[in-house]
């Protein structure tokens, strides 16, 4: 079993806080990154806490997306039988996955 909130997470910008929704549904805070805003609030982040910010966000999708790619290579290695097709979506999905953690093509933080 995980011990980390599973994801997705969000970053409130107004808050300076990452919410995850629990397993009712409900809002619930993950961390508070108040320090990193500072006094200043969001709008004013430098370009490295805005990245830091959104890769922490997307921490949870990184991590299935891993574990997807790893079992995937695992099989294959007992297997020898992953198609083409399944190593190509796995490859994209990790692709995009990375794209929004780093924020290529995506504004900063929202």
């Amino acid at each position: 079993m995980r011990k980390h909130t599973p994801g997705p997470w969000r970053f409130i910008p107004d808050h300076c806080i990452v919410t995850a929704l629990d397993e009712k549904g409900r809002e619930e805070l993950v961390f508070d990154l108040k320090g990193s805003c500072g006094a200043v609030g969001h709008r004013n982040l430098s370009e490295q806490v805005d990245a830091n910010i959104r890769l922490i966000t997307m921490a949870p999708e990184l991590l299935d997306a891993l574990e997807d790619l790893a079992e995937l290579v695992e099989t294959n290695l007992v297997t020898h039988e992953v198609s083409d097709a399944a190593w190509e979506a796995e490859f994209q999905k990790s692709l995009s996955v990375i794209n929004k953690a780093i924020g290529k093509g995506q504004e900063q933080c929202q």
